[in-house]
């Protein structure tokens, strides 16, 4: 994988472990709700879900999405500890406006005070900068 391409999944990973962190809290919720319902001996109508069966469901599915959650916090960190690691001020700034803020580059340009040309030439050096962090960790 290329920086742009680990830089770029930095996004996608903040989406990610935001929906992730959702479905979680809901998966809790349902189990929490099965939990509380009342268990009897009398016989019930229709085939109905065991509530033990699926709470070991919930349970399975959350232990799976807390593992990848943990997988994408740590990749995620990884890479903005690589990005905080960029000497250069301005480099640093572009990465952190374009993969963490996700800023377009007229706006980087006007931010930072330069041309897009600039820019561009920033970020490609900025680029080689990160990989050097990057692969370090």
């Amino acid at each position: 994988m290329t920086a742009k391409e680990v830089l770029r999944d930095l996004r996608g990973m903040t989406r990610a472990i935001q929906r992730m962190q959702v479905d979680i809290a809901v998966l809790r919720q349902e189990a929490d709700g099965l939990r509380s319902m009342e268990l009897t001996d009398m016989p019930k109508g229709g085939k109905k879900r065991d509530v033990a069966d699926a709470i070991a469901e919930l349970v399975d599915v959350q232990l799976e999405r807390d593992e990848l959650f943990y997988k994408r916090v740590k990749k995620h960190e990884k890479t903005l500890v690589a990005i905080s690691k960029v000497e250069d001020n301005d480099q640093r700034a572009v990465l952190n406006y374009r993969y963490v803020l996700g800023r377009d580059w007229d706006d980087i340009a006007r931010e930072l005070g330069y041309s897009i040309r600039s820019i561009y030439r920033i970020h490609g050096t900025a680029l080689q900068s990160f990989v050097k962090y990057f692969d370090a960790e």
